[in-house]
């Protein structure tokens, strides 16, 4: 009796025989699988989430989670509380990672404002605010120079 093409190894060993019905069905669940992806890429559900934490340890779930943290990783959250110091965020259960400024310093209160969208990029061993949307000052001579964010 011949070996039969197994669809959920994916393995096709020499001389097995392939039937139409597991081909069908294997080209099914990849057709399922990209419509996934492609609606979490479009609505941004891949990198977007509300957050379901606390003040200071927010909570995320990205559909479909991500296996793992990597460098680079970009997420935006909309924070349910502000901040008042130091910050953590859960993404998925992978862990807690901190959350720092962009130069690398604590979080000061008020960094991550309640009902703000917030991003986030993972430096492979925290999270920087890219951009929190706060004015930047700067004292120039006697003069305050006060920059929006565009």
């Amino acid at each position: 009796m011949a070996d039969y093409f197994d669809p959920s190894s994916l393995l096709v060993t020499t001389g097995a025989v392939a039937r139409a019905v597991d081909f069908n069905a294997l080209a099914n669940a990849l057709d399922t699988s990209f419509a996934a992806a492609q609606a979490g890429i479009q609505n941004r559900s891949d990198s977007y989430a509300a957050d379901t934490g606390i003040a200071d340890a927010y909570v995320i779930t990205l559909a479909p989670a991500p296996t793992g943290y990597t460098a680079g990783m970009e997420v935006l959250f909309k924070a349910t509380n502000v901040n008042t110091g130091a910050a953590t965020i859960n993404v998925n259960g992978l862990g807690l990672k901190t959350i720092t400024r962009l130069d690398g310093s604590a979080l000061l209160a008020g960094d991550i404002p309640a009902a703000g969208v917030v991003k986030i990029v993972y430096n492979g061993t925290n999270f920087q605010i890219a951009d929190n949307g706060s004015p930047s000052y700067a004292l120039v001579g006697t003069v305050l120079t006060i920059t929006s964010p565009s």
